[in-house]
This record gives structure tokens, sequence and C-alpha cells, in this order.
């Protein structure tokens, strides 16, 4: 059951993703149709080759900082994905090793018991050993599983770093935008 849901768990992920990027893709589609309307809209307004030409250099100027914005944002979030798929793919190996060897603990601790029994140990020796060797599994257990859910914290970190690089390509952008505005501005006032 527990490795059904690991397995379904990166299928999901996926899923989510995919379904995230087809969102992206179609509000950046959507975005790309709105500037192109308001390029020819800029276009009518312009009067003489210098309005014109400020146009062009305008609209060259936004697609480049759209394209860096769009390039920085997208290496952000493929490195973070990528990090945190080796997360999770570490987290699935830690825990399915702490699952084996705990298989293994409680398959020794039968074996011994069978051993004992078949040896004519005591009946409270047996049985204290069996519980003693169970506690020391489930203990052993309990801490691989917690070494293994420590990565919460490590794709908290990533996150962080991928929404810092985000808000950077962003305000950059803005930067860029906002000096092509300014420039566009005072050409059309020029005339």
């Amino acid at each position: 059951a527990v490795n059904a849901y690991l397995d379904t768990l990166s299928d999901n992920l996926e899923n989510e993703r995919n379904g995230r990027d087809a969102k992206l893709e179609e509000a950046r589609s959507e975005a790309d149709q709105l500037r192109s309307e308001g390029y020819a809209q800029l276009m009518d307004r312009a009067d003489g080759d210098n309005e014109s030409d400020a146009v062009e250099d305008y609209q060259k100027r936004v697609e480049e900082a759209i394209d860096d914005r769009r390039d920085a944002i997208d290496a952000a979030v493929l490195e973070f994905r990528t990090e945190t798929d080796t997360l999770i793919a570490k987290r699935k190996s830690a825990m399915q090793t702490a699952r084996d060897n705990f298989k293994a603990s409680v398959g020794a601790a039968v074996a011994k018991l069978e051993t004992d029994c078949t040896n004519g140990v005591a009946t409270a020796t047996i049985l204290s050993n069996f519980k003693e060797s169970l506690m020391s599994a489930r203990t052993k257990l309990a801490s691989d599983k917690k070494a293994a859910e420590s990565i919460q914290g490590e794709i908290r970190n990533l996150a962080e770093t991928r929404k810092t690089r985000v808000a950077l390509a962003v305000k950059t952008f803005q930067a860029e935008l906002l000096a092509a505005n300014t420039e566009l501005q005072q050409a059309f006032e020029e005339e």
C-alpha cells in the first residue's frame, strides 16, 4: 500500500505540473495577443517616422524584456522541480530502505524466537528478547522515517529560492518596461 501510494505520488505531481504549465502557456498566449493588439494601436496613433520608429523600438524592448523574464522564471521553476524531484527520489529510497530494514529486523527477531524455542530457552527470556528486538526495530524505523522526512525543510528552502528568483525577474522586467514606457512617451510628446 505504501509503495503504491509513493508511485502515484510521482504521477500526481507530474499531472499537477502539466496542468500548471498548460495554464501558464494559455495565460502567456493571451498576454501575447493583447500586447500585439496594443502595439497595433500604438502604430495607429503614431504620426510620422519618429513616432513609428519609437513604437518599433518600444515593441522590441518590451519583447526582449518579456523573453528575459520568461527565461528567468522558467529556469527558476525548472531548477526547483529538478531539485524537488531529486529530494523526493531520495526520500522514497530512504523510506524503502527503512521498510526493508524493519522487515529484516522483525524477520531476524522471529527467527531468533523460533531458534530459542527449539533450543529450550526459558519462556520469559524468549519473550523479553523478542520484545526488545521488536522495540529496537520500531525505534530504528521511527528514526529512519524522521530522517527521511527532513526533506521538507530543504523543499521550503528551494521554494524560497525560486520565489526570490522569480521576484527578481519581475522587478527587472518592471524596471525595463518603465524605461521603455518613458522613452515612448517622450517620443510621442516631442512631436
